[in-house]
């Protein structure tokens, strides 16, 4: 015959128990998909990082071939020492110009995102300084 009792409920304590294995369980899953993602991003960044190796190897590979070009082309009218050093001031410049606009445009980004932190921080919006204006420390004059 079938026993229409229904089971004992389970008390208090073994609810909680049963709360606290189920919150550990879940904060363990949430650890194992944080470390799934975390591997994820960096496999990826890895991939990239290699690719942009390769491509700038093969790029200065390139560089340094037209480079050789040029100093032969310019041989019939100047003299071969003469001919390296013309090339080698034109690519110190160039190279110069874009270390010096990197700088720029780094420090120049750094003050923004300090801006958009402070921003962030006091729940209002505070505008980055100008660019040249010559403020060292990135905070809004008072004028």
């Amino acid at each position: 015959m079938l026993d229409l009792r229904s089971s004992p409920e389970p008390s208090l304590v073994e609810s909680i128990i049963r709360l606290i294995e189920a919150g550990h369980r879940l904060v363990l899953d949430r650890i194992d998909l944080i470390r799934y993602d975390l591997g994820q991003l960096a496999s990826r960044t890895l991939r990239g990082a290699a690719l942009i190796a390769i491509g700038v190897v093969l790029v200065a590979g390139a560089w340094c071939a037209l480079m050789t070009g040029v100093v032969l082309w310019l041989s019939p009218f100047l003299t071969l020492p003469g001919s390296v050093l013309v090339v080698s001031l034109f690519t110190s410049a160039a190279g110069a110009g874009m270390v010096a606009a990197g700088i720029r445009r780094a420090q120049y980004a750094g003050k923004e995102l300090v801006a958009e932190a402070v921003s962030d921080a006091l729940g209002k919006s505070v505008a980055a300084p100008p660019r040249g204006s010559g403020d060292n420390d990135g905070a809004p004059r008072d004028e």
